[in-house]
């Protein structure tokens, strides 16, 4: 959606969205992981109101000046996206992997 970047989220369901395939839940009373994370975002480009997966691709950040993430304007681009909806979960994406601290792993179950 917003190009090769890290994906977070601010959302423990959201991030338990990312441990696995939709089509393919691990049952249960399997333990999974979740990474908790320092994220240092430095200048956001704030995404409202996302389109449809399909109609929004970002190959990167965009460029601060003209907004597009491919230009000729050679302008400094924005550190990370902020994707946003009133109806999904906020997601984060940075694109140095050096602004991302992993600090806790933290393990649990699903439940109904």
């Amino acid at each position: 959606m917003f190009g090769k970047g890290i994906y977070t989220t601010d959302s423990s369901t959201k991030a338990d969205q990312y441990a696995d395939f939709r089509h393919k839940r691990r049952p249960l009373h399997y333990r999974n992981k979740l990474v908790l994370s320092r994220i240092l975002l430095g200048n956001v480009f704030l995404y409202k109101d996302m389109p449809e997966k399909d109609e929004c691709k970002l190959s990167g950040p965009p460029c601060m000046r003209c907004l597009q993430d491919v230009c000729d304007c050679n302008f400094t681009k924005f550190d990370s996206v902020l994707g946003e909806h009133k109806l999904r979960f906020r997601e984060f994406v940075t694109y140095d992997e050096d602004k991302i601290y992993p600090e806790y792993i933290i393990t649990y179950k699903r439940r109904k």
